[in-house]
């Protein structure tokens, strides 16, 4: 008898104290990324293969299309044809990553966030704290 009030106690205790998801944090892990809406919005033509569904940690290889629309979100100095590769780093941001040799070798990257709309959005680098100095 006693071995089975202090298990119910337990559990009790247990649940009282599981952490409890937010309305917030479940639109964040219900929030899909179509890699058609994602490659049409950076301008990219992603390769033959790809799923239509980009999960956490998963990457896609992309050719750039149409440099001005990867530009507007932050990946600058590209031109048609070099290589984007797109990673999904958490439930609400992917990274956009470029390269090319041609004219001349470059590389560009940038962290975009997912709006609930679909929106990708720049995210701006932390400031530096007040009176901090530049790196040498």
């Amino acid at each position: 008898m006693s071995r089975g009030l202090i298990t119910g106690a337990m559990l009790a205790l247990l649940s009282a104290a599981a952490p409890r998801m937010t309305a917030a944090q479940a639109t964040q892990l219900e929030l899909g990324l179509s890699t058609k809406s994602i490659t049409k919005t950076l301008g990219v033509k992603p390769m033959p293969g790809m799923s239509d569904d980009l999960a956490m940690g998963q990457t896609i290889t992309c050719t750039l299309d149409e440099p001005e629309k990867l530009s507007e979100h932050g990946v600058k100095g590209m031109h048609e044809g070099a290589r984007v590769t797109i990673t999904r780093v958490a439930t609400d941001k992917i990274r956009v990553e470029a390269d090319e040799l041609e004219p001349v070798p470059a590389k560009h990257a940038a962290t975009l966030r997912v709006e609930g709309d679909g929106q990708l959005k720049p995210l701006q680098p932390p400031a530096p704290p007040a009176g901090a100095k530049p790196p040498l």
